[in-house]
């Protein structure tokens, strides 16, 4: 099977393709970043970031693209089968119904990140990435979103009447079977606001 084949194969069209993840015929990833450089200069494949490429192919009338969220979930949120980051800041108020605002700017927690903090773009679409203090896996990810929400509306103190903020966290904690007791074995490597945060939503929800 051709390289070029193997990829159509594997990933399909205007689909997210890392470099990291390509194994093809024992090949070094030298040898498939060559390979991946010269359907670059013909045209055939695409780049929108370092390392994370795709196969255009026009659709509905337009030119092939491949969506900055698709790449950016890709790249820095999940393959598939691991997870290594989680979206932050007003997307995740949004999505635990603290806001309604939609971020201009997305920002994302992950460990596929060499420094502290990056901005870059993807396809006009601004992103912040922040390098993660401990690792992410599924199996840990709804905790340290928990935690990160905590974190987040500490610092920028959304929703001031707790009532509400409890209900919300409350529900968020039921909806994705959140144990209190996990979370504390993570709650170190946040700062110790969050900690007497997540002291006062223990209270309130084992009072019931």
């Amino acid at each position: 099977m051709k390289f070029y084949e193997y990829l159509i194969d594997k990933y399909g069209y205007n689909s997210p393709i890392l470099l990291d993840e390509i194994k093809f015929e024992n090949l070094s990833k030298t040898a498939i970043r060559l390979r991946l450089n010269r359907l670059l200069t013909k045209g055939i494949i695409k780049r929108e970031l370092q390392g994370t490429y795709y196969i255009p192919k026009e659709e509905f009338g337009s030119d092939g693209y491949c969506s900055s969220r698709d790449i950016a979930n890709k790249k820095y949120i999940s393959n598939g089968s691991k997870i290594y980051g989680f979206y932050t800041g007003m997307s995740l108020l949004n999505g635990t119904g603290f806001t309604t605002q939609v971020p201009n700017v997305l920002t994302i927690v992950t460990n596929n990140c060499n420094t502290c903090k990056r901005e870059l773009t993807i396809s006009k679409f601004k992103y912040i990435v922040k390098k993660s203090n401990v690792e992410i896996t599924k199996d840990n990810v709804k905790y340290l979103e928990l935690l990160e929400l905590l974190r987040i509306l500490e610092e920028n103190s959304f929703k001031e009447d707790k009532g509400n903020s409890f209900q919300n966290i409350k529900y968020m904690i039921e909806k994705r079977n959140i144990s209190l007791n996990e979370v504390k074995k993570y709650i170190y490597f946040y700062p110790a606001k969050v900690a007497k945060r997540f002291m006062e939503v223990e209270y309130e929800i084992t009072r019931g």
